[in-house]
């Protein structure tokens, strides 16, 4: 359902060259504003928490959500691409 002022947004991409299409893709629009962050909560993809910002989490809500999730030490993943590139 489209509100006033809002754009229509295509549910397909297709891609044509030399007269053949060479990819057609078919897709549902997903409005996040309009899913409830909280049935996200338990999900083990981490892309679910980032994209509940725009789902309605309130920001004093999102220190919660943080604080569900162990720090990321990227310093070892720097340490081992690093020890590669110099073999």
């Amino acid at each position: 359902m489209m509100h006033a002022g809002e754009k229509p947004v295509p549910d397909h991409f297709e891609m044509t060259v030399a007269g053949e299409t060479i990819i057609r893709f078919h897709y549902r629009l997903i409005k996040l504003k309009h899913l409830d962050y909280r049935e996200f909560l338990g999900s083990p993809n981490p892309l679910a928490y980032a994209l509940m910002a725009k789902m309605g989490l309130h920001p004093s809500r999102a220190s919660t959500i943080e604080s569900r999730f162990p720090p990321i030490d990227f310093s070892e993943r720097r340490r081992s691409s690093s020890e590669k590139s110099s073999d």
